[in-house]
């Protein structure tokens, strides 16, 4: 059985976001899904949303903040073993 590209790619991305999503899933997704409903949607379209937004916010606090503080802390680490 020959597996589609883009599952790896979807597993890769979901890889790389994996930290920011852990952190913020559970509150925000809660939050999210809370004020929806509260506003007539459907706890399906709410629990959709609710994973689109969070995975876009883990995406851009990826991108943001972990991958710059780590790429930080490599430099500083490099310069430290000179």
């Amino acid at each position: 059985i020959e597996v589609p590209v883009i599952f790896f790619r979807i597993l890769s991305f979901l890889g790389d976001i994996s930290f920011p999503l852990y952190l913020i899933h559970v509150p925000t997704a809660w939050m999210i899904m809370y004020l929806l409903a509260q506003n007539g949607f459907g706890m399906a379209a709410a629990s959709c949303t609710a994973l689109v937004v969070v995975c876009l916010l883990a995406f851009i606090i990826h991108k943001l903040i972990e991958k710059p503080s780590n790429d930080f802390g490599r430099k500083l680490s490099m310069s430290r073993s000179d």
